[in-house]
């Protein structure tokens, strides 16, 4: 009998926490025009997507798919590249990320350092 209690439990400690580990997130998938990706929202969450690029501003809104991902374009909206891109989706249930541009220079090459 306590064996199945114990497996009862941790059946439902694991069924609770099989989302919990994945945090919302964001990534430039495209940049002609933008498109953004998302990852880690709640499933049939309704996202807004809001894009910035030099001087254009859209804003969109979407459902996250069954396991929580979506996929935005935003026609007529173009950037030089990604680091030119900042994106924020704030989902109906509390989900939000953020895509901000790299700490490199766009343009900037990585050089390799010699030991």
């Amino acid at each position: 009998m306590k064996l199945w209690a114990v497996l009862f439990l941790l059946i439902a400690v694991l069924a609770s926490t099989a989302g919990a580990g994945t945090r919302p997130s964001l990534r430039v998938a495209a940049t002609n025009p933008v498109t953004i990706v998302g990852t880690g929202f709640k499933a049939g969450e309704r996202v807004r997507v809001t894009v910035s690029t030099a001087g254009e501003r859209a804003t969109r809104l979407t459902v996250a798919s069954a396991r929580g991902w979506f996929r935005v374009r935003f026609a007529g909206i173009r950037a030089a590249s990604e680091c030119k891109v900042f994106a924020v989706a704030t989902g109906s249930n509390g989900s939000r990320a953020v895509w901000k541009p790299t700490w490199m220079p766009c343009g900037a090459e990585l050089v390799p350092v010699e030991r």
